[in-house]
């Protein structure tokens, strides 16, 4: 967690409070909030602040918020009486767009100098922020007491002041009282802007319908929805986002396996058998498709959008983080696995998308814990999802420099923060993401391959040079999957019985017919035990049904004379 820190309150200057303020109502002591990536704890009521105590309702200010870009309040507040945190919930901040904010709080803002305002009030039935608007009169009591002279204007701590962590500030986490805000090596603001620059109120609009204000709480049931657009899920008491479900489709992983996930699953259940044929095993059973190949042709049924696809990357990675949302957490995930799975055939055509996707990739691991990958939650150590995602897209940018010849300067920076990401991955976490998941042997001749399907160039390329590669990928795809199967004991999947197993198993379940064939043999000597007996049963079974119950004294003697008389002297069915 990040480490939190209890609330210096400053005097704010009345030229620093412009733009928004964020009002907190009645947060119990210890609750922390977080703004933009910075986390900061209430401090107990007897603590002073500026020279006096903590404003009466624990009110919580936080001036100056710019007017523009995406902010994200958290709040996780402490449950009176017990010391224990609640689940964080959200709220999403405008940031006083005119068609996103529809708030009539923000009409009593603009009264007292402001732009926007977004006030909340900490209901102790549900023990978190309530998803409604504060009352005006409230409101503009409070608002007018933070002007100038006010009582309440030295307990306004602006933006940057939240924002920027002590000269004491520590990474260590624990929330103890008095630690600093987490600080990023490049400044707070600055890496949240970073991560966050691809979410706008266009795409938190369409894609999920969100407005200024609207609470977000954390899923954590995985829900899927086919529909890219498809619109936040309405719940009791605010949102929970909902994400399009994401193929990781691997052509070296079993297709049992890519069937466990849940995106994979999804996805193929709506396409015909010979789509899926093709896009599993590469194989085409003479379908006519529009793509040349299986990663670009999920590549054009999951990014309808480029900007919003990444857009949702930002976005599930800060609910993630900030929200502990399962879901969010799931979908950034898959979309950065698809990423990179895809990277070898679409990386020379999208540049620019794995551009950004790359250096979004690394502010996003540039904020998160150093353990993260040692965290057996997310697959720990080199089987992490993240590393093997990593070294794809790497492995696909250091194949950039045979293409120079493009003049594309994309690929040059692409080259670069692949380089930047290696760094940090290696100082930071310990990795080394610089090799390959696939054959390296392959990448000088597929390189090739690649250039002449994305620029539509006429390579020279000899017809037994083609089979040579393709013989060579085979056998490479071969080994990988022999390799699997061999290392998946525990796996669900088809077990090999003896044949003996079978054949007994094949008469017990003829049995009972077997029994109606020869019960007349022996009705006249145990006609109780037959008048017992049910539909599917055979005497064996009745007679074992019948003294374990020991419910009729005559049956239980027949049944046992029977197995004594009869079963005991059979040397095989009839």
């Amino acid at each position: 967690a990040l480490a939190s820190a209890a609330v210096q309150m400053v005097v704010a200057e009345s030229s620093s409070l412009s733009g928004g303020i964020v009002v907190v109502i009645g947060a119990p002591p210890g609750t922390a909030v977080s703004l933009d990536g910075v986390t900061r704890v209430t401090p107990p009521e007897t603590q002073a602040h500026g020279g006096g105590p903590t404003p009466a309702g624990g009110l919580f200010l936080i001036g100056g918020v710019p007017s523009s870009g995406f902010h994200l309040l958290s709040v996780s507040a402490t449950s009176q009486g017990r010391g224990a945190g609640s689940l964080p919930v959200g709220f999403v901040v405008a940031g006083g767009g005119d068609d996103c904010s529809t708030s009539s709080s923000d009409a009593i803002a603009s009264d007292f100098g402001y732009h926007w305002v977004l006030a909340r009030r900490y209901d102790p039935r549900t023990e978190e922020m309530s998803a409604e608007d504060v009352d005006g009169p409230t409101l503009r009591n409070i608002l007018g007491a933070t002007r100038d002279g006010g009582e309440l204007s030295r307990f306004v701590m602006t933006y940057d002041q939240f924002m920027s962590a002590p000269a004491s500030s520590s990474s260590s986490s624990g929330g103890e009282y008095g630690k600093g805000a987490f600080a990023f090596e490049d400044g707070s603001i600055l890496s949240w802007k970073r991560r966050t620059s691809l979410i706008n109120w266009d795409f938190l609009g369409t894609c999920h319908g969100l407005k200024h204000g609207e609470k977000l709480v954390p899923s954590s049931d995985g829900e899927h929805s086919s529909d890219r657009n498809q619109q936040a899920s309405a719940i009791e008491d605010g949102k929970s986002l909902v994400y399009p479900s994401i193929p990781c489709i691997d052509g070296e992983v079993p297709a049992r396996h890519l069937m466990q996930h849940t995106g994979t699953r999804l996805y193929l259940s709506k396409l015909p058998p010979d789509v899926r044929t093709w896009l599993i095993s590469g194989v085409s059973m003479g379908g006519n498709f529009i793509a040349t190949s299986p990663e670009e042709f999920v590549w054009n049924a999951v990014v309808s959008s480029e900007e919003h696809f990444l857009a949702d990357i930002a976005l599930s990675f800060e609910a993630f983080l900030f929200l502990h949302c399962q879901s969010s957490m799931e979908h950034w995930r898959d979309a950065l696995a698809m990423c990179s799975l895809s990277a070898e055939a679409m990386l020379a055509r999208h540049p620019r998308f794995y551009l950004k996707l790359m250096s979004t990739l690394r502010s996003q691991l540039a904020c998160i814990e150093a353990d993260f990958f040692q965290d057996v939650e997310y697959s720990s150590g080199e089987g992490n999802f993240i590393v093997q995602a990593l070294r794809r897209l790497c492995g696909a940018c250091d194949g950039l420099n045979k293409r120079k010849r493009h003049g594309d300067d994309s690929l040059d920076k692409l080259k670069s923060v692949s380089q930047n990401l290696k760094s940090l991955t290696n100082e930071r976490f310990g990795l080394n993401i610089s090799g390959s998941v696939t054959d390296n042997d392959l990448d000088e001749d597929l390189d090739d391959v690649v250039d002449a399907i994305a620029y539509g160039e006429d390579n020279e390329m000899k017809q037994e040079d083609d089979t040579n590669i393709l013989t060579r990928l085979k056998q490479h795809n071969s080994e990988q999957m022999m390799q699997e199967e061999d290392s998946d004991t525990d796996e669900d999947g088809p077990v090999v019985l003896d044949y003996g197993e079978v054949e007994s198993s094949l008469a017990r379940s003829s049995v009972g017919c077997t029994a109606l064939r020869l019960g007349g043999k022996h009705k006249q000597a145990y006609p109780l035990l037959y008048a017992a007996m049910t539909e599917g049963e055979d005497e064996v079974m009745a007679c074992a049904r019948i003294l374990d119950l020991r419910q009729d004294v005559s049956l239980v003697r027949e049944a046992a004379a029977y197995l004594e008389q009869v079963e005991a002297h059979k040397s095989a069915f009839g």
